[in-house]
C-alpha cells in the first residue's frame, strides 16, 4: 500500500485491523477485484487490500465486467450481484437476486438500503468498507478499464465467466475448512481449532459455537443459501446463562464477545447473522 493511500485511510480512521477483518474466509488476491472509475467521486468501497474503488452515480457490482462498477472475480459473487445508486447526497445498495446475498453490517439486504460511511458491506463472501467524504476522493490507486478487459484470460479457476453458464453452477457455497471443538472432561469451556489456530473459549462461547457447528453438519442436504442457520430462540435454550431470564440482547452480546475473541486470533467473520434466519457459520466444518 502506498504512503499516500496509508495517509488517506488513516485520516478517515481506517485501521489495518479493520481491513484484515474484511478478508473473512474468502481467499483472494488483489487482481480478483477490479474497478474502472477514476473521475471525481465522494464515495468509495475499500477492499480488503486497502485499495479505494470510487463509486459513480450508479455502480454495478458482480463477476461480469461492466463499463461502470466493480468486478469481483470470486465464485461466491454472482454475475450481476448488487447495485449502488447515488440519490442526492446519499448512496443506496440493492441486491440483484444474487445467489449468495449482500449484507450491510451483517444484515441481509432484502430491499434497497441506505449506506452510511463506515458500513461493512459483504458481496457474497467478499467484504468492503463503504466510505463517504465531503471532499473529492483523491486518485490514489487508479485502475483503468484495460485491466478489466485483459484480466479474465488469467483469472483463477474458481472465477468462471462463461456467458452460457448458469449462475447457480458457479456457486461454491461456504468453504470446507478443518475445524475441531474439544471440551475438557471437567467442563468449563473448550478449545476451538481452525486450521493451525487454537482458541480458548468460555463455556457459553463453546456451547454457542458447538450448536452452530452441529447444525451446519446436520443440514448437508439443504441449499447452501439457507443451510446451517439456528434461530435465536433455539440458541438461547442451548447456551448456559448467568441470568435467569436471558433475552435476545444477551445473545447478541455473547456473539459480539465471541467474535472479538476470534478476531484476536485473526479469525474474522466466522459467524453470519441474518434477520429472520438467525446465526450460522460462514464455513462447512471439516474434521
Amino acid at each position: 500500500m502506498s504512503a499516500a493511500l496509508n495517509m488517506f485511510l488513516d485520516e478517515l480512521g481506517v485501521s489495518a485491523e479493520l481491513l484484515e477483518s474484511l478478508t473473512g474466509i474468502a481467499r483472494l488476491v488483489p487482481e480478483q477485484i477490479l474497478s474502472s472509475h477514476v473521475g471525481v467521486a465522494r464515495a468509495a468501497l475499500v477492499d480488503p487490500f486497502g485499495r479505494v474503488h470510487k463509486l459513480q452515480a450508479e455502480s454495478m457490482i458482480g463477476r461480469e465486467p461492466k463499463a461502470a462498477g466493480l468486478v469481483i472475480l470470486d465464485g461466491s459473487v454472482s454475475r450481476q450481484h448488487a447495485r449502488i445508486t447515488k440519490r442526492g447526497d446519499s448512496y443506496f445498495i440493492a441486491d440483484l437476486a444474487s445467489t449468495n446475498g449482500t449484507s450491510v453490517n451483517d444484515e441481509l439486504v432484502t430491499r434497497e438500503m441506505e449506506l452510511r460511511s463506515g458500513d461493512v458491506v459483504h458481496v457474497g463472501q467478499v467484504g468492503f468498507l463503504f466510505l463517504q467524504t465531503e471532499s473529492p476522493i483523491p486518485d490514489l490507486l487508479p485502475i483503468n478499464r484495460s485491466a478489466v478487459e485483459t484480466f479474465p484470460t488469467t483469472r483463477p479457476p474458481t472465477a468462471a465467466l462463461d456467458d452460457d453458464e448458469p449462475d447457480e453452477s458457479t456457486y461454491i457455497g461456504p468453504p470446507l475448512l478443518p475445524l475441531q471443538l474439544v471440551s475438557p472432561s471437567g467442563g468449563g469451556g473448550g478449545l476451538l481449532t481452525l486450521g493451525s489456530v487454537t482458541v480458548q473459549l468460555t463455556l457459553n462461547q463453546y456451547e454457542l459455537l458447538s450448536t452452530l457447528v452441529d447444525r451446519m453438519r446436520s443440514e448437508a442436504g439443504l441449499d447452501a443459501s439457507i443451510r446451517g442457520f439456528v434461530r435465536s430462540s433455539e440458541l438461547m435454550v442451548c447456551v448456559s446463562w448467568d441470568t435467569r431470564q436471558p433475552d435476545e440482547n444477551h445473545l447478541k452480546q455473547l456473539v459480539r464477545r465471541l467474535r472479538r475473541t476470534l478476531a484476536r486470533e485473526s479469525i474474522d467473520n466466522l459467524i453470519e447473522s441474518r434477520r429472520g434466519f438467525g446465526y450460522r457459520l460462514r464455513l462447512v466444518p471439516e474434521g
